[in-house]
């Protein structure tokens, strides 16, 4: 329900996707910067973590909405603009590597850690932006909205698919894994009993969910 968020979002895609085809590095790390795609991913590794199903779901279905609202916004801007050349950015973002796993699990920690707060303060907020940078989520669904808007191209979308799927589950794995070692020894009733408490006073989609045995 953050108007801000889905502003960030439609920017972030809209600045990647002209980066892409117009071959510009410079202009697709700016996308990078200001792409808002991590938030539910580490939403969804603490989810995880925790065992809490609302904050997974509510995670999971902001996901599917970024990533919808992303390829169909890079389609629509592919065939608004007549340049269909096949970049040099666009060609890289089509092949996964064993490589980009590893790039992934090392930035999806340094994610996890960016969030942790320790006596009032972020312990490493400055480098969240460094590793949106390394992880680069919203490049490859702008390829997929990319192909998508230029005759429906099957094998680069899903190259393309493939590396964001490799970039999310690879973020989501170990920031899970790291909260739950954060976690471990909270007393994780009290946090839950909190957590209910103001989800039911603010939150309706809690208590649909709350609903389900």
């Amino acid at each position: 329900q953050s108007l801000p968020y889905w502003l960030f979002l439609f920017a972030s895609c809209g600045i990647a996707t002209m980066g892409l085809i117009t071959n510009s590095p410079a202009v697709i790390i700016g996308a990078m910067l200001i792409s808002p795609l991590m938030a539910p991913i580490i939403g969804l590794g603490m989810g995880v973590a925790l065992s809490d199903l609302y904050l997974g779901t509510k995670s999971l279905f902001n996901l599917f909405a970024s990533v919808t609202v992303a390829i169909v916004t890079a389609a629509l801007i592919t065939v608004l603009v007549p340049l269909h050349d096949d970049t040099t950015e666009i060609l890289a973002r089509t092949s996964p590597t064993v490589l980009d796993l590893f790039i992934a699990v090392l930035c999806g920690l340094v994610a996890a850690l960016s969030s942790v707060r320790s006596s009032g303060e972020n312990v490493l907020g400055n480098v969240a932006p460094g590793a949106a940078i390394g992880v680069a989520l919203m490049p490859p669904l702008c390829v997929v909205g990319y192909g998508l808007g230029s005759g429906f191209r099957g094998e680069m979308m899903w190259g393309a698919f493939l590396l964001f799927l490799t970039n999310l589950f690879s973020i989501v794995l170990v920031s899970s894994a790291f909260y739950y070692f954060i976690y471990e020894g909270y007393n994780i009733n009290r946090l839950v009993s909190l957590l209910v408490g103001r989800r039911q006073k603010k939150e309706p989609f809690f208590n649909l969910l709350s609903r389900i045995p």
